[in-house]
């Protein structure tokens, strides 16, 4: 059991549990440290568990949790182990199911056997999504045995903790400071929601090679810095340089409600333009805009997957402009809280990517969104009214970032934004 992925804890009457180690420890528990605390902690299961008879140590077994359980299985393998805790919220509807510590120790070996066949190992975490009950615990053996650390998720929000884990191994790669400099800050890992999600909270967005030349280039570009360790490099991923995670420094960035519309546009609205425009109504629409007649197009499949995941958890956004029943015009990008990441744009008609723009500044501005991010800076974003914020002010806008609510969604005259 890797010691960075779980801790044992103490409560103030006596009582232990296998803590995860990126979780902080509740109150009235505290860590058991160093052999002394192994040792008592051991003393204390064997007192519980094992009753009069062989001790662990006498039986020959490792000390270890898995290994305690075995013990108890070899010394009284009829006992009841594990008996069903109910139907409640979050159990594992099992009220009354018993194991005991042979056919415990049986089922967790077999699967055991088939995580280590799967990859599993040494520092390899495990993920498990089960409610409480016998097959969570036959789980936690079963990944304990294989040498796995074992992950809980709560099945009815099994993704918030596997994005806060992404976010803290992101955090833990790439150290205390980003690289300077005008290149990408990291190559590798992967694009799955959870990962993507991660990145943004770290001030990361992505930019995945099209095709084998764009990641060569980016290997003799960068391939020395690399080396060097001044550009990390995630894991996950066959080919690290086919994908590049940036963070400009300075950033492009502007109020929700700051966003200049030039005189000519707002008499356009208010004149003969019937424009209308709704929010995340359309984001596939908007997805497949933004990547059209685009070469190379880096809004690979892999990368839209995951934007549409993150749409679905209300965690992308996008905005549209209809002229009728026409889509002429869209913006999208991921938020953290109340920072919003702009990621591409599109128009059909002249302005309609302005509009779209300062539509989504208003709906996120009005559910407490308090800072667009245009990621590139350039002519056009700074046309918008975006001024610089260095990286450093950036993060540290990202790490107070609040949770706003969901955006307002129906059809809205465009004519309301001037």
């Amino acid at each position: 059991m890797s010691s960075r992925s779980h801790a044992v804890v103490r409560n103030d009457d006596g009582q232990y549990a296998i803590w995860p180690g990126d979780l902080t420890v509740p109150g009235g528990w505290r860590p058991v440290y160093g052999p002394a605390g192994r040792a008592e902690c051991r003393a204390w299961v064997e007192r519980h568990w094992q009753g009069p008879g062989p001790t662990v140590a006498r039986a020959g077994f490792a000390e270890t949790m898995h290994g305690l359980f075995r013990a108890r299985a070899a010394h009284d393998p009829a006992a009841v182990a594990v008996v069903g805790a109910g139907a409640g919220a979050g159990d594992g509807g099992d009220e009354g199911t018993t194991l005991s510590y042979r056919e415990l120790d049986e089922r967790s070996d077999r699967l055991a056997g088939a995580l280590r066949a799967r990859g599993v190992g040494p520092e390899q975490v495990v993920p498990v999504c089960l409610g409480r009950g016998v097959e969570l615990v036959v789980a936690w053996l079963g990944v304990l045995k294989a040498g796995g650390a074992f992950l809980p998720l709560d099945p009815a929000h099994p993704r918030r903790r596997l994005a806060a884990r992404s976010a803290a191994r992101l955090a833990s790669c790439l150290g205390s400071q980003l690289p300077a400099g005008d290149g990408p800050v990291a190559f590798g890992g992967t694009l799955g929601p959870g990962e993507l999600l991660a990145a943004y909270r770290c001030g990361l967005f992505p930019l995945q090679a099209a095709d084998v030349y764009t990641s060569a280039y980016n290997e003799a570009m960068y391939g020395d810095a690399v080396e060097s360790g001044e550009v990390p490099v995630l894991p996950g991923g066959e080919d690290p340089y086919a994908l590049a995670w940036w963070s400009p420094d300075p950033r492009p960035v502007l109020r929700p409600d700051a966003v200049r519309l030039p005189r000519r546009l707002a008499r356009r609205l208010r004149g003969a333009v019937r424009w209308s425009t709704t929010a995340d109504r359309a984001f596939g629409e908007v997805l497949d805009a933004c990547a059209d007649r685009r070469q190379p197009s880096w809004l690979t499949a892999e990368l839209i997957a995951s934007l549409t995941e993150l749409n679905a958890r209300g965690a992308a956004h996008s905005v549209e402009v209809w002229e009728g029943e026409e889509l002429v015009g869209g913006v999208f990008g991921v938020a953290v809280g109340s920072v919003l990441s702009l990621d591409s744009m599109f128009h059909r008609r002249p302005d309609a990517a302005r509009v779209a723009v300062a539509d989504l500044g208003a709906r996120f501005g009005a559910v407490g969104g308090r800072l667009l991010d245009a990621q590139w800076d350039g002519p056009y974003v700074r046309s918008l009214g975006t001024v610089p914020m260095e990286r450093s002010r950036y993060l540290a806008e990202l790490a107070g970032a609040v949770v706003t609510g969901p955006l307002r969604g129906d059809r809205l005259p465009a004519a309301r934004l001037v």
